[in-house]
């Protein structure tokens, strides 16, 4: 029997709020670099699916049931097709990893004032129960190496 990876099992971390920043934002996702102290995920962005706020009470659960299912499916895909076509050094790794409502609420709290106006009206989806950590290919050279593998340490 295999071992489950992490897209197979979602990771539990704790998080806080305080130890992400706001990095930027498309229509269906908003992403938040790790600032913290945790080594493990030093140098990886936190990727959350959005919802419209117009809809949205507590999340958008009517229509994102299957979010975890598409994040995994995502994940596998990247890995699975795209890696081989192109080479696995080309694809960064991603990590599922669980989230907790009150860090959801709390998150959206602290990065409200600095998103953009014309982004304001689609939110942290709050009932998503999964979020995809990938490294932060922005920082430069990202926390992998020549052959896919994480590196032990990111400067």
């Amino acid at each position: 029997m295999a071992v489950p990876s992490s897209v197979d099992l979602p990771e539990s971390i704790p998080f806080e709020p305080s130890d992400w920043n706001y990095k930027g934002e498309g229509n269906e996702n908003i992403v938040f670099s790790y600032r913290g102290s945790n080594t493990d995920i030093s140098g990886w962005l936190l990727r959350l699916s959005k919802c419209d706020v117009a809809t949205s009470v507590n999340g958008c659960t009517a229509h994102r049931l299957d979010d975890t299912q598409r994040k995994r499916d995502n994940a596998t895909y990247t890995t699975s097709v795209i890696g081989p076509l192109l080479g696995p050094e080309y694809i960064l790794p991603q990590r599922l990893v669980a989230l907790e409502p009150d860090f959801l609420r709390r998150l959206q709290a602290k990065s409200e004032p600095l998103r953009p106006a014309h982004r304001l009206h689609r939110q942290i989806d709050l009932s998503q129960d999964v979020g995809v950590l990938m490294p932060n290919a922005f920082r430069g050279t990202p926390p992998v190496s020549s052959s896919g593998r994480l590196r032990q340490s990111v400067t």
